[in-house]
């Protein structure tokens, strides 16, 4: 049977190709957009609306999820926006106390410079005399 539908295909094929040449796909195609568009045309309109609402109501899980994911990564942005603000600030700060030490120690000689180090470092806790 399936033998016979391939064999019958083929011939069918063969004999368009031989008949309407290089334009055989072109006629094919046009005849089944042709066919498409009549069973579209046959379907009644009550029965596109059903099909588009289950489509609709198909997409509201996916929407749903998708505005749990939104709302979620609005808050990330908000979170690293205020970090992002107290990363600033505390560089505003950091860079203030180090102008001011950079302007202690420009008033001091060398000597005195590696004596204030070790001092500062004595404070932290990384340096034992």
């Amino acid at each position: 049977m399936v033998k016979k539908i391939v064999i019958s295909t083929l011939v069918v094929g063969l004999l368009a190709g031989l008949t309407l040449g290089r334009d055989t796909f072109s006629y094919f195609s046009t005849a089944c957009e042709k066919a498409s568009a009549s069973v579209k045309e046959g379907v009644p309109v009550s029965f596109q609306i059903d099909r588009a609402r289950k489509l609709v109501r198909d997409l509201a899980p996916e929407v749903r999820h998708s505005m749990h994911v939104i709302a979620k990564e609005e808050i990330e942005l908000e979170n690293l926006n205020e970090q992002i603000a107290g990363a600033e600030e505390l560089a505003a700060k950091s860079k203030h106390w180090w102008e001011k030490l950079v302007g202690l120690l420009r008033g001091i000689d060398k000597q005195d410079v590696s004596a204030f180090i070790a001092f500062i470092l004595c404070v932290v806790g990384l340096y034992k005399v």
